[in-house]
């Protein structure tokens, strides 16, 4: 198939992905501050960013461990699946946080 990669971050190194992911997380601090109004619609942009800051930080955790980026883009979106796997490879989540996760995944708080 020709044209772009329609896949891009699959060569990125956990590194990069630990560099995007801090500024998907400044982007929902700054987006926190700047709402003040309460509420879902005005939250929404804010966790938007944070889930995805924490979808890169697992993917950075995996890679560096050893998951080749195919694992990772078959995992789509599921924070959980991402969560099992790298608490597997040694990452302490409290329980709670992956608890929070798989409930994130279920009701696909990332769309």
């Amino acid at each position: 198939m020709d044209g772009p990669d329609p896949f891009p971050d699959m060569d990125l190194r956990a590194e990069e992905l630990i560099r995007l992911a801090n500024h998907y997380r400044g982007a929902a601090n700054d987006l926190r501050r700047l709402s003040e109004e309460k509420g879902p619609s005005r939250v929404a942009p804010c966790r938007l960013c944070a889930v995805q800051a924490i979808e890169l930080y697992l993917a950075a955790f995996l890679l560096q461990r050893g998951h080749p980026p195919e694992c990772l883009r078959a995992a789509e979106h599921d924070l959980a699946q991402r969560a099992a796997l790298a608490s597997a490879g040694g990452l302490a989540l409290r329980r709670r946080t992956a608890i929070h996760l798989a409930t994130m995944t279920a009701r696909r708080e990332h769309l």
